[in-house]
């Protein structure tokens, strides 16, 4: 049956055979160099050979197995298998480079295995210690040392159970935290600051945790929350991945004022066209936007005592009110619930209040030239004066009531219809009058020619004015139209025909002029 010896047995015994050898070798060189008492003459050291023949000589054959052996034992001990001292695998490592420290057979070599693959070896040193870098990734992992002989064969090896490497924490910098300095008001607060990218921070207000805010990429962060009137304490936390938290910044103070929401005062919503008062309540220093259907219609600043007050025009109709209010940025603050309500007009204005115009028809026939027209009406109404369908002026009524129109006409026959607005905004019309101008009777042979211009005037047609073309303002002076007189040109531009007839001493015949005629404008 064959023995099989263990490595270190047939080690053993190679280092025992050298140091028998080496033992022969040195007793042969002792033997030749001083040779022992028995070898020498029977006159050299007879006392040395008595002494030593007292005593029982030891075999050298016979010590020197066990020396060997015990020398063979000191130079190359057994390796024992490497231990691993740190780090604890069961307490999860972070990701990044990691350092083993362990302990071995000295000289030894220990050889490091991750996940199956050799990352390197490490020396085991005098006093029994290795040491050995190594990178890991995130991930679960598995460790392995093996003892290396010196023939680099495995002589033993160990197996760790597999663990977690996590990714390494993130030192997280202690956020900061932005306070507004305007529009310092009860109600919704906007905060914002800095921190770590991708960190959470908790925001703490009067000592309560009120929310967190996540800080993006850029490296800020905000969150908006409702506060109210008086004093707060404020500041920030960075929380970690579990909830933990890292470090606060130092605390603040904000100390927000009492916010007025806009208001209108009136008791009601019932106006009548015109300039109407509105006003209302704020927060003092802001500015009130009043809007009409939508429209900013005007502005007013809040006083020191929560008020204030703005005129705006409106016109008959149906109108939707709000107000809105802003700070002195134009940041919007508040606004309030909008009001429909309808302008109408006044009960005084209305129709039942309104007189038609009249016309006050000639008692005898009137002659061709320069004609007052004159009747009645509303007191401030305007009329147009409609001649043949022809718009030819327009007249105010006095206050008394009465209304006069003074103008040139040809001989001739009229229709005269009087156009106004009555108190509800809507256009009217009279019936119309019919009356006639006699042609002017012939004048003294001696003043022929004045005569015959005013002929020419008198026998004008009826038609003559269905072509009719205003003439054009020049300022100082005015080009004629078709269909025009000088009371015509004096009632439409709004001077007095006095004044027109002063100014053009060229005009020989005023009820004579024609189109394209410059005439000459009093100042205005």
């Amino acid at each position: 049956m064959i023995h099989h010896r263990q490595e270190s047995e047939v080690r053993r015994f190679d280092i025992f055979k050298l140091i028998v050898l080496l033992v022969l070798i040195a007793l042969l060189l002792w033997f030749w160099l001083s040779p022992p008492a028995f070898v020498q003459g029977p006159d050299e050291m007879a006392e040395d050979t008595a002494v030593a023949s007292q005593t029982e000589p030891v075999s050298e054959s016979e010590a020197a197995p066990d020396s060997a052996a015990e020398a063979a034992d000191e130079t190359m001990p057994e390796i024992d298998a490497p231990e691993l001292d740190s780090p604890v695998l069961t307490a999860g490592l972070e990701a990044g480079s990691v350092t083993l420290n362990g302990s071995g057979t000295p000289g030894s070599l220990v050889r490091v295995i991750v996940d199956g693959a050799e990352v390197g070896t490490a020396d085991v040193s005098a006093d029994g210690r290795w040491t050995f870098d190594l990178d890991l990734a995130e991930g679960s992992r598995t460790l392995s040392l093996e003892a290396l002989a010196a023939d680099g064969s495995v002589a033993t090896s160990v197996d760790f159970p597999a663990f977690d490497v996590v990714a390494p924490a993130v030192m997280l910098d202690i956020p900061t935290l932005n306070l507004p300095e305007e529009n310092l008001f009860a109600g919704a607060i906007d905060l914002n600051g800095t921190g770590t990218p991708g960190s959470e921070v908790g925001i703490v207000i009067d000592d309560e945790l009120v929310g967190t805010a996540t800080v993006g990429d850029d490296g800020t962060w905000s969150f908006t929350t409702e506060l109210a009137a008086g004093n707060h304490g404020i500041h920030v936390q960075a929380i970690d991945a579990d909830g933990n938290v890292a470090g606060e910044s130092e605390g603040f103070g904000l100390s927000l004022a009492e916010l007025t929401r806009p208001e209108f005062d009136q008791t009601g919503f019932e106006f009548t066209p015109g300039v109407v008062d509105f006003s209302g309540v704020g927060t003092p220093g802001t500015t009130i936007e009043v809007l009409v259907n939508g429209e900013v219609v005007g502005t007013a600043v809040v006083a020191d005592d929560g008020t204030w007050a703005l005129p705006a025009t409106l016109d008959a109709g149906d109108y939707d009110l709000s107000l809105r209010m802003v700070a002195a940025d134009g940041t919007l603050l508040a606004e309030a619930e909008g009001v429909s309500t309808s302008v109408a007009v006044a009960e005084s204005e209305s129709a039942a209040d309104f007189v038609l115009p009249t016309f006050a028809l000639p008692e005898a026939d009137l002659a061709g030239g320069e004609v007052t027209l004159t009747g009645s009406g509303t007191p401030g109404t305007e009329i147009e004066i409609v001649l043949n369908g022809e718009v030819v002026g327009t007249a105010v009524v006095a206050d008394d009531g009465t209304w006069r129109f003074p103008t040139t006409l040809p001989a001739g026959d009229y229709e005269l219809a009087l156009r106004t607005v009555d108190g509800t905004g809507t256009a009217v019309e009279s019936d119309p009058f019919s009356f006639s101008l006699a042609a002017v009777e012939a004048p003294a042979a001696d003043a022929a020619e004045d005569t015959a211009a005013t002929d020419t005037t008198a026998t004008l047609p009826a038609d003559y004015c269905k072509d009719a073309e205003p003439g054009i303002d020049q300022g100082d002076t005015y080009i004629v139209g078709v269909c025009e007189w000088l009371t015509k040109i004096a009632n439409r531009l709004g001077i007095e025909y006095p004044a027109l007839i002063g100014v053009n001493p060229q005009i020989d015949n005023p009820n004579l002029i024609y189109p394209g005629q410059v005439i000459n404008l009093p100042p205005r």
